[in-house]
């Protein structure tokens, strides 16, 4: 098994996980926390390309892909940085959260009917 199956597998498996912390975060941000909307979609949306593009990696591009995955992972810390000059630290962490844990369950779901 290499490691996008292995990668695949642990996502799979824990997708019940991510899904009961998704609705764990949502009754947080429901009696405690301030959703900032810009900072989720942002990052929601850079998870979503990571994802979306493990379907494409092949021996002859996974170099390609991994660079693609570097980029993003530091836009995605950029867009952190960004949205989080102010506010409640725990917040701004738990804003980043959010769109990660709710798009690696239905990434779950989806890898287990595929």
């Amino acid at each position: 098994m290499n490691e996008l199956e292995k990668l695949n597998v642990s996502i799979k498996e824990s997708r019940y996980m991510h899904l009961v912390l998704f609705f764990i975060l949502c009754l947080y941000f429901y009696f405690f926390g301030g959703i900032d909307l810009n900072m989720m979609l942002g990052i929601g949306f850079i998870v979503a390309l990571l994802m979306s593009s493990n379907n494409y990696v092949s021996d002859e591009n996974s170099h390609r892909i991994a660079i693609f995955h570097i980029v993003l992972i530091l836009i995605m810390i950029d867009v952190y940085d960004f949205f989080s000059k102010e506010g409640n630290r725990l917040n701004n962490i738990l804003n980043a959260i959010t769109p990660v844990v709710f798009l690696s369950a239905l990434y779950g779901f989806y890898l287990k009917r595929k």
